[in-house]
C-alpha cells in the first residue's frame, strides 16, 4: 500500500528589483514561471514521511495516486 510523503522544492532564480521587500513581491509574482523554465533537475528536493505541507488536510488528494483518494483515507488504511 502507498504511503504519504511531504516534498519540499528547493531552486534559485534571479529578480531585477529595488530593495529586498520588492525582491520579495517581484519573486513571488514569478515562482510558477521560473519553474515552468526549469529543468526538472535543476531543483533539489527534500523528502519527508507523513504530510506536513501547509495547508495539507485530510481532504486533499495527494499527487501521484489514484486521483480520487483523499489524504485521511491513506492515514487511516482505507483502501
Amino acid at each position: 500500500m502507498s504511503k504519504l510523503y511531504t516534498v519540499t522544492v528547493h531552486f534559485d532564480y534571479v529578480v531585477a528589483a529595488e530593495d529586498v521587500a520588492d525582491a520579495e513581491a517581484i519573486g513571488r509574482g514569478y515562482i510558477k514561471d521560473a519553474l515552468s523554465d526549469m529543468s526538472i533537475f535543476d531543483v533539489d528536493l527534500d523528502i519527508e514521511e507523513g504530510v506536513s505541507a501547509y495547508g495539507w488536510d485530510g481532504d486533499c488528494i495527494p499527487y501521484g495516486g489514484d486521483g480520487n483518494k483523499r489524504t485521511k483515507e491513506y492515514e487511516n488504511g482505507q483502501t
